[in-house]
């Protein structure tokens, strides 16, 4: 084996090992977690892979192929955290694949390296691909989907004909993910493209097999769409108008920000190779119009651009803004990044001094942090509470910056010291498990569960409480956006209770379990008159019971 592809090959094994590594080091975490592991957990136990349900509660917001996913991994591993998260480290290391193919086929080898470097040690990107969402499988399906396309632009013959019936699968399979964003975002890249490079005149000369192309999309995407409405006819209004256009054109979801809201994102979630990012923009301006540089290639960096700016442009002007809905832009960028970087021996001084003190900067920041809390505050107390943690990340961050000089002619000892930084992040991660999990307070409760037994999330819903318990739970004083519309379509009777059918079923002859957040338990105290039995309580959660075991 050539020194080469041992190269290669140490690398891929090097960002397997970083993305598996912390599969099982915290719980799942609500809402997002617990709500998309309790889905597909249901869908096992219930043999229902239509219609997607939470908590028995018919549940719209987004098709099914990661549920499919996450329910196969139950199937084949069990019901545990690590096997949930197999699904997105699968699909994260899916998209650094593909972004290094397409990178060594346009620019060799060493540029494709350095972009699947760039793109498997960003912290946004490798966040997301260990947590159990939708966001790093529709990302690295959109990747595949633009990356074939733009192979299949510059191949000829039965090569260009395999890349498009690539792109129309994948485009398929990502509108599986995530619905119609699979149609939307590659088109907000590839039609100005197009116009741009004059290439539309290549569509009417039936260069792109759209027929075939659309016959295979629809055959992969079509097929669930029209069960799932023959199955409930109220799906089509919901899907389509409320989580797509409502969603885009208003701020029905309350996730308003600011137009530049993902410019800090960017800045965080790339680090430490945002840097790089002045001097490709350099390049691309320099070399746009330089007949020197191949067409191909001047093309190809076009459509990365495009790339990069339609998706976050696309979701700055949205009324819904979320951190993750910037992530299926990162390959691109990762793209741009990693040739930039390849046509250096390694970081040019001015690249390494910025990402030093940028690097340096968050270091200072993670130190000083607890000193700035005042005494005796909540804040003070969380802070003291991850000092250790605090100290090892403060350390992580030195080391990068130290690294930023080795980088100067080895660039992947800085992929190395943010490799260890990105563990040591994941590491302490499980000190919140207790605030953004109920998993150890269910632990406790699952062995006290008889079979007549009620659990109730009182005034709130963590999301994870019925993976844990696993059973269907009941929910009392709370119907959120994610529930209400399901909730209205099927009797839930004995499943959804205000406070005072609460109060009923309190007093009542059954055993019923509530767990509710810290700072609803006086709530629940007046509501029943009494001071209920505390089963057990945690940092944010606790345990109550109506009569005794």
């Amino acid at each position: 084996m050539s020194s080469k592809r041992q190269l290669v090959l140490g690398v891929f094994l090097g960002l397997a090992l970083l993305f598996f590594l912390p599969t099982g080091w915290r719980a799942l975490w609500s809402p997002d977690e617990g709500r998309y592991a309790e889905i597909p957990r249901a869908m096992v136990q219930s043999g229902d892979w239509v219609t997607p349900r939470i908590d028995g509660i018919k549940f719209f917001d987004k098709p099914p192929l990661a549920y499919w996913c996450e329910a196969l991994a139950i199937r084949v591993f069990g019901t545990s955290e690590r096997s949930l998260r197999l699904v997105p480290v699968g699909f994260g290391l899916l998209g650094v694949l593909a972004v290094f193919l397409a990178g060594r086929r346009l620019w060799g080898t060493r540029a494709g390296l350095f972009a699947a470097v760039i793109l498997g040690t960003s912290p946004l990107y490798f966040a997301f691909s260990g947590l159990v969402s939708l966001d790093i499988v529709v990302s690295s399906l959109l990747a595949a989907t633009l990356l074939a396309c733009l192979a299949a632009m510059q191949s000829e013959g039965k090569q260009r004909d395999r890349f498009l019936m690539a792109f129309y699968a994948s485009a398929a399979l990502a509108t599986l993910a995530k619905g119609l964003i699979g149609i939307v975002l590659p088109g907000l890249v590839i039609v100005p493209w197009l116009l741009l490079t004059g290439r539309w005149r290549e569509i009417l000369r039936g260069k792109y097999r759209l027929v075939l192309g659309t016959l295979l999309f629809l055959a992969i995407a079509l097929p669930w769409h029209v069960l799932v409405q023959q199955r409930n006819p109220e799906w089509a209004w919901y899907y389509f108008v409320h989580e797509h256009f409502l969603r885009f054109t208003t701020h029905v979801h309350k996730r308003s920000q600011p137009i530049w809201f993902y410019l800090p994102v960017l800045l965080v979630g790339l680090f430490p190779w945002i840097t790089l990012l002045p001097g490709a923009a350099r390049r691309f301006v320099g070399e746009w119009r330089d007949v020197r540089v191949p067409p191909h290639l001047r093309e190809a960096r076009l459509f990365l651009v495009l790339w990069a700016l339609a998706i976050t442009g696309f979701f700055s002007i949205s009324g819904s803004k979320l951190i993750p809905y910037v992530v299926p832009a990162l390959p691109a960028f990762a793209m741009l990044l990693g040739e930039e970087l390849s046509r250096r021996e390694g970081l040019s001084r001015r690249v390494s001094w910025w990402t030093a003190a940028l690097a340096a900067t968050f270091a200072a920041a993670t130190a000083l942090t607890p000193l700035f809390a005042k005494p005796g505050s909540s804040t003070a107390g969380a802070l003291a509470t991850l000092g250790p943690w605090l100290a090892i990340l403060a350390a992580s961050l030195t080391i990068v910056t130290l690294a930023t000089f080795f980088a100067r002619r080895h660039p992947l000892a800085l992929a190395v010291a943010t490799g260890g930084l990105l563990l040591a992040l994941a590491g302490g991660a499980a000190r919140f498990d207790d605030v953004q999990s109920v998993k150890t307070l269910a632990a406790g409760l699952r062995p006290r569960l008889l079979a007549d037994d009620l659990v109730v999330a009182f005034d709130g819903y963590p999301r994870d409480l019925p993976f844990y318990v696993k059973r269907r739970v009941a929910i009392a004083g709370w119907v959120g956006d994610e529930i209400d519309y399901g909730s209205k379509q099927e009797d839930m009777t004995g499943w959804l209770y205000d406070f005072s059918q609460f109060r009923e079923l309190w007093d009542g002859p059954r055993r019923v379990y509530a767990v509710l957040d810290n700072k609803s338990m006086p709530k629940l105290e007046q509501l029943t008159g009494a001071s209920p039995r505390i089963v057990s309580k945690g940092p944010r959660f606790l345990v109550a019971v109506n009569r005794p075991d």
